[in-house]
């Protein structure tokens, strides 16, 4: 895919995705505007931990040889993320899909399941359906290590600063 800003990596890919299924990719689409916008590479992949276990956990294994900093882990399996976080040691960020069928403290249900691996299997998760938070923290955590990522979020990041969701009643 091409991106539209100039980049600072060079094209080489810096932020890993990982689908669950195919079916799953209308999630990414706020991801992938902001990573066009700033000009960040990304590499795609759909694997699943049941599926294609090798796939998945050799394309997690391999991400830091490839130059991947940061992942993000969407789609319907809760354990996705945390296989992919068990497999390297890159920060990977969870986004549970979103449930319009879900009210209240239920709407909770799918994102905690996605956030319980147990110890020593860091994850971070965004609100469900939150793909272009999960964007802006992956890009956040590139300019935390490279000014011109700094420099390239702040020229093409979001234009308005973001309202808090309403909490649930």
């Amino acid at each position: 895919m091409m991106n539209s800003a100039p980049s600072p990596a060079g094209g080489r890919p810096l932020v890993g995705v990982v689908l669950s299924g195919g079916d799953n990719a209308d999630l990414l689409h706020p991801d992938i505007e902001h990573f066009n916008n700033v000009g960040c590479p990304f590499d795609l992949v759909v694997a699943s931990p049941w599926v294609t276990p090798e796939r998945m956990l050799r394309w997690a294994d391999e991400a830091v040889e490839r130059g991947i900093k940061a992942i993000l882990a969407a789609g319907g399996d809760p354990l996705l993320a945390a296989f992919v976080a068990a497999a390297c040691n890159l920060p990977v960020i969870v986004i549970p899909p979103a449930d319009p069928g879900r009210q209240g403290a239920g709407a909770l249900d799918p994102a905690l399941g996605r956030v319980r691996p147990g110890s020593a299997v860091p994850l971070a998760a965004v609100r469900a359906g939150g793909a272009a938070d999960a964007a802006l923290l992956a890009l956040r955590i590139l300019a935390a290590g490279d000014p011109a990522w700094h420099d390239a979020l702040a020229r093409h990041g979001p234009a308005a600063p973001a309202t808090p969701a309403a909490p649930p009643r």
